[in-house]
């Protein structure tokens, strides 16, 4: 897909993509990257990352907070290959 489309945008153009959890995987995001695009995406909490020395499943951070929180972390990496850095946001909406 990225190689297919890329081909279609305009040099220069900036590429935001948007995704859920089919778009997480490590190798998508990497070949998404090196062709300069940036990417957002929803994924699982079934997924484990690693910030500041520590490894963790992303569900703890949900079961850590209460409506209207926002956790913002930089330098994460994502799944056991370490992928990154990222930037990790997990928030619960009031209401």
């Amino acid at each position: 897909m990225v190689e297919l489309v890329s081909g279609l945008v305009p040099e220069g153009a900036s590429v935001v993509c948007l995704g859920d959890g089919e778009f997480d995987g490590s190798r998508l995001q990497q070949t998404m990257q090196d062709a300069g695009w940036f990417s957002v995406c929803r994924t699982g909490c079934h997924m484990t990352a690693s910030w500041d020395g520590e490894r963790f499943r992303l569900d703890t951070l949900g079961a850590c907070i209460k409506p209207g929180t926002l956790i913002e972390l930089s330098e994460v990496l994502l799944t056991r290959e370490d992928y990154g850095p990222i930037m990790l946001l997990c928030c619960w909406a009031k209401g």
